[in-house]
């Protein structure tokens, strides 16, 4: 059996030195336009769920509305409407309800009733402060929200990329490495898991 290898503290700085160098090359070369158009993307959101669909005043978020928000895939922009944005996973536990489809809360008024209550009840402050003051928003401080919630949800939507690309990235690395030191790659198969 061959002994395992092992690295100089100097083979070691060196390696970090590149991998430093390669993940500041990947941020640098990273093309602004995705940050422009997914942040696009997300105000356009924020804008319809303040606009058209009048959110703007909290007592037109009733469990109808709930249901026409997800049939419209405004639900993401409505959880990022808390402070701090509600995942899809949590909402569904603390709604207590099976599913967050447009579909089944068009059926279970109910869980869109505990839905609606729940973002009101952790609507962000700082973003909207006429729903806790219950006053007529400004039209400044509609714009204002609009962009902090855009800004919000884009940079959570471009980390998630980032960590996927990231991710992938240094897979395809190790299984490179593996092959080009003789291993072979088996086919994934179940292991059972005894409970």
């Amino acid at each position: 059996m061959r002994a395992p290898p092992r690295w100089s503290d100097q083979e070691l700085a060196a390696d970090a030195n590149q991998a430093r160098a390669g993940f500041k090359k990947m941020r640098l070369d990273e093309p602004l336009q995705r940050w422009v158009d997914t942040f696009d993307v997300h105000k356009a959101q924020f804008e319809k769920l303040l606009g058209e669909f009048g959110l703007v005043e909290p007592a037109h978020l009733t469990a109808r509305r709930v249901a026409e928000l997800f049939a419209e895939h405004l639900d993401e922009a409505l959880r990022y409407l808390t402070g701090p944005p509600i995942s899809a996973d949590d909402l569904r536990v603390v709604a207590e309800t099976q599913s967050l489809s447009s579909a089944a809360l068009s059926r279970d008024k109910a869980s869109a009733a505990r839905i609606a209550e729940i973002i009101l009840r952790t609507i962000d402050p700082r973003r909207f402060p006429w729903v806790k003051e219950k006053r007529m928003s400004t039209r400044q401080e509609r714009a204002a929200a609009v962009l902090a919630s855009a800004a919000l949800l884009a940079a959570q939507k471009l980390a998630t990329f980032r960590r996927n690309i990231s991710k992938r990235a240094q897979e395809q690395s190790v299984k490179t490495h593996l092959r080009d030191v003789g291993l072979k790659e088996v086919n994934a198969r179940n292991i059972r898991i005894f409970r």
